[in-house]
C-alpha cells in the first residue's frame, strides 16, 4: 500500500526533482555547445556530418531536460553551460565526452526520482543515441586538425565498417 506525501514531503521532493533537471540540464546544454564549437573547428564533411548528429540528440536531450525548469533559471544555466563550454582545453573530444557523462550520471539522478518528468525518459534516449555517436566518432577518423590522432585506432582503406545487425 502506498502512503500519500505529507505537503512538506512533496515540496522536499519537487525542490530536489527540480535542482536534478537543472543539473542535467545545464551539463547537457554545456556538452551541446563544447559539441558545436568542435564541429566547427572541424575540416572534414564526415566527421562534421557525425558531430552535427551528436549535436542534434545533445540538443533534443537538453530541451526536454528543461521542461520543468523556469524561463529565468533557464536562461541562468545556458550563461553558466555557456562559460564552461568556453574555457579553453587540451582535447577537445575528451571535454566533450567527459562532459556528456557528466550530463548521463546527472539524468541517471533525475530519473531516480519518482517525480521524474517523462521529458527527462525522452532526454535519457536522446543522450543514448548522442553517447553512441560521440564513441564511434572518438574511435574513428582523425582530428579537428585533419592529422590523424595516433591514440585512435585506424583503419586501412582496404577494410570495411563492421556490418550492422539488422535483426534479419
Amino acid at each position: 500500500m502506498l502512503f500519500p506525501l505529507h505537503k512538506h514531503d512533496r515540496s522536499a521532493s519537487d525542490s530536489r526533482s527540480q535542482r536534478a533537471d537543472a543539473s542535467a540540464y545545464a551539463l547537457l546544454e554545456e556538452a551541446r555547445l563544447r559539441c558545436e564549437r568542435l564541429s566547427d573547428q572541424t575540416r572534414q564533411d564526415t566527421e562534421c556530418a557525425s558531430l552535427k548528429l551528436v549535436h542534434r540528440h545533445l540538443g533534443m536531450a537538453g530541451y526536454l531536460a528543461s521542461s520543468r525548469i523556469a524561463h529565468d533559471q533557464r536562461g541562468e544555466l545556458l550563461a553558466i553551460a555557456h562559460k564552461h563550454a568556453r574555457q579553453p582545453v587540451q582535447d577537445a573530444i575528451r571535454a566533450l565526452a567527459k562532459t556528456a557523462l557528466s550530463a548521463e550520471r546527472a539524468v541517471e539522478r533525475a530519473l531516480a526520482d519518482p517525480l521524474a518528468s517523462e521529458d527527462m525518459q525522452v532526454t535519457q534516449t536522446h543522450l543514448t543515441h548522442a553517447m553512441d555517436l560521440l564513441k564511434r566518432h572518438a574511435t574513428a577518423g582523425p582530428t579537428p586538425s585533419g592529422q590523424p590522432d595516433p591514440r585512435r585506432p585506424q583503419r586501412s582503406p582496404n577494410s570495411h565498417p563492421p556490418k550492422q545487425n539488422t535483426g534479419r
